[in-house]
């Protein structure tokens, strides 16, 4: 469906000229924000229980939309972890969880406390992929504005890691598919850190226990099949097996492929606002053109498998299936 302005075109024949266009899916409403990247989403009252085929129209808006966004929606942090759970692939085991960076919600041990004081920058400023510098990153991340936010900017940017891909020349692409980078929670101290925000005792103790790890450059969607440039400005170091200045130019180049204005959408935060975004395929970043304090609640799906790149699996013609190449690889 589609909201239509009918002028002329100078030769006598009318025109429509695309105001806004609405998906269904399901029973919810979706309207892109971006051609690309992003919807918001109307049809659901989330302070009642999710039914089953919400959850599911709610989990295909995602899968086509990367972020989705719903507004009004004033619910308590139970809610809040029921839409949450909705998107783990792992019902046993959630949710993902980090302290180094924000605080957990005491009695909400899934609820991060998201927090700045206007003042501080903070690698949340940074394009970033949350949590790519776990083995089994996360997949899913939920953040609710609360009271506690900027008259004035704050906003939060999204951009597709597919769409960035895509845009790649394709000796880039070749080049890339089958590398792998370092990603470090140390690594964002050199970004620009956490902003004197985080325990540093805490930090150095993540640290050591979350040693660098190596992730594909290119990661394969576990079930669009979509490639995704997955290397961020935080988190990710330098390439496994190159020299650091040939690594750091490389990573520069990706980096600022991201932050092209044609893969973005911008979220400007409302009370009651609620944005849901795929880490598998999207980086984001808040907007540091503010002097108040922001604070938002998230909370972020755990990890399902490993993260697989190009060499990893075999994505069928016809559909987006995506197949384990590897024995013992872990996709549902």
């Amino acid at each position: 469906m589609d909201s239509r302005l009918r002028g002329n075109d100078g030769n006598g024949k009318g025109q429509y000229l695309v105001m806004s266009v609405t998906h269904s899916i399901g029973s919810l409403v979706a309207t892109p924000i971006q051609p690309n990247i992003g919807a918001e989403i109307s049809g659901i009252d989330l302070t009642l229980p999710i039914s089953p085929a919400q959850a599911d129209d709610l989990r295909a808006a995602l899968l086509r939309y990367q972020v989705v966004i719903l507004r009004d929606q004033r619910i308590d942090r139970a809610q809040h972890t029921a839409l949450a759970r909705i998107f783990a692939r792992n019902p046993e085991d959630p949710f993902f969880y980090s302290d180094t960076q924000a605080r957990p919600i005491k009695g909400h041990r899934e609820i991060l406390n998201v927090y700045a004081d206007g003042v501080t920058r903070t690698a949340a400023d940074i394009w970033h992929t949350d949590g790519s510098w776990a083995e089994c990153p996360p997949e899913i991340s939920v953040l609710r504005s609360t009271e506690i936010m900027p008259s004035l900017g704050g906003d939060t940017c999204f951009a597709s890691a597919g769409d960035a891909y895509d845009g790649l020349p394709d000796a880039m692409k070749t080049r890339i598919d089958g590398l792998r980078a370092l990603h470090w929670k140390g690594f964002a101290q050199k970004a620009g850190g956490y902003g004197g925000l985080a325990d540093s005792k805490r930090m150095e103790e993540a640290k050591r226990a979350y040693p660098p790890v190596a992730h594909p450059m290119v990661r394969v969607h576990p079930e669009t099949g979509r490639r995704t440039l997955f290397v961020n400005a935080v988190y990710t170091g330098e390439v496994v097996g190159m020299d650091q200045a040939e690594s750091d130019a490389l990573l520069a180049l990706l980096f600022n492929e991201v932050q092209k204005p044609d893969y973005q959408m911008r979220l400007r935060w409302t009370t009651n606002a609620i944005a849901v975004w795929d880490n598998r395929a999207v980086q984001h970043a808040a907007t540091g053109n503010y002097t108040e304090p922001r604070m938002l609640e998230r909370i972020t799906t755990a990890g399902y498998g490993s993260v697989l790149g190009p060499g990893d699996v075999d994505v069928t013609a016809n559909s987006h299936l995506v197949i384990p190449a590897k024995a013992g690889t872990h996709l549902p």
